[in-house]
């Protein structure tokens, strides 16, 4: 029964962890009350996606080495501290940058990858599923906050008070869980973390596959997610649609997580990444279109969520099967580095684009173009059954 308690631990950090991805309900009321423009808050945005990869790749390899709950408490520490510093500095950028980019990117970086791969053990006929449940947790936890965010801002809590509150209930949380995660005794996964060299990753035509799909699938979502909110309003619609897409998406991203888990454990001769790639293009399209009904709107959103979640459970779940789950915190960062490096070009250019044009044309063309050369590489990728 201990594994399913690793499980829940695991699912409850990230419901914590993926707060990150209600940011857009606070893009509005940040841009009208200090002033910051749209590349700006789409920078934090954009720099926290790619510091906590940064993060993951010293938690993961912590979670192989030494287990999970040191990486894991670090997390709860700097998640808390990430929000304080926000809630009482954020009305100077370089406070944003600070306690959100920084403080919060490493704290969710440092609980990711390991919470992730001390799941996975426990279930090796599973890992596709069990991988999508846990990160779940990530794809809801955006619907739960930005549904508590509406609430407070709505009744008019200062943004920052709205900072400290969210900092001062995950870093608890978060500490509890870690406390609660544990790897199975026996099997030398340690000595095979101790014995394996990342270094030799660069030469391996499997890991660029990897890590170039994955940062390709994901760009699309880190482009136009930090500013869904308002590209509802930008479309025509009412400030409840235009919020409900937040919710849409958040829903699809944790409903896709677990369904992209169990295709990928279910899915034989078949490539799952690719049919994933064809899903995202789909979707940044209907955004691009322009001009549609609400409901069509928000199904694109939910679809946009769906892939997006989907990706980060197949990946994972692609690199335990490719080098094996006793190095996934080792190799599975380093392949979510090209994702780290899609969050700081594609948020901050959707706003460039939107400050200097006024619409947000720029960034679906780009977002589609990348959709499409993922879906190229993806097409590389093994099928399944190897």
């Amino acid at each position: 029964m201990r594994k399913y308690g690793v499980l829940a631990a695991a699912v409850a950090m990230h419901l914590c962890l993926g707060g990150i991805y209600a940011w857009s309900v606070f893009v509005p009321v940040l841009n009208r009350d200090f002033g910051y423009s749209s590349a700006q808050t789409q920078l934090v945005f954009g720099l926290t996606v790619a510091i906590l990869c940064a993060g993951s790749v010293l938690g993961g390899r912590l979670q192989d080495l030494l287990g999970p709950r040191i990486p894991a408490c670090l997390s709860g520490v700097l998640l808390w501290s990430g929000y304080m510093v926000a809630g009482h500095l954020g009305d100077r950028f370089w406070g944003l940058i600070l306690g959100v980019s920084v403080l919060c990117g490493l704290g969710v970086g440092f609980g990711y990858v390991t919470s992730i791969a001390a799941a996975a053990k426990w279930f090796p006929d599973r890992r596709g599923l069990v991988t999508g449940v846990v990160v779940s947790g990530y794809g809801c936890a955006a619907m739960v906050l930005s549904a508590l965010a509406e609430v407070l801002l709505a009744h008019g809590w200062p943004v920052l008070k709205v900072f400290r509150i969210v900092g001062s209930v995950y870093g608890p949380t978060v500490l509890l869980a870690a406390l609660a995660l544990a790897v199975p005794a026996g099997g030398g996964g340690a000595v095979q973390a101790s014995a394996f060299r990342r270094s030799a990753l660069l030469s391996d035509g499997r890991f660029w596959r990897l890590a170039i799909g994955l940062g390709c699938a994901t760009y699309p979502g880190l482009a136009l997610i930090g500013s869904l909110k308002p590209i509802g309003t930008w479309h025509g619609f009412d400030v409840v649609v235009a919020a409900a897409s937040v919710s849409a998406l958040a829903v699809g991203n944790g409903a896709g997580r677990i369904t992209w888990g169990m295709v990928h454990d279910r899915m034989r001769g078949g490539n799952p990444v690719l049919l994933m790639m064809w899903a995202v293009l789909a979707s940044v399209l209907v955004f691009a279109a322009g001009g549609v009904s609400a409901p069509v709107f928000l199904g694109a959103a939910f679809l946009l969520g769906f892939c997006y979640g989907g990706s980060l459970a197949l990946f994972p779940s692609e690199v335990a099967a490719v080098y094996g789950v006793n190095v996934l915190g080792s190799v599975y960062p380093v392949v979510l580095a090209l994702h780290g490096l899609a969050a700081v070009a594609a948020a901050p250019l959707t706003g460039l684009g939107v400050d200097i044009t006024g619409g947000y044309w720029p960034g679906m063309l780009m977002a589609c173009g990348m959709a499409v050369i993922g879906i190229a590489v993806c097409s590389l990728l093994p099928e399944r059954g190897r």
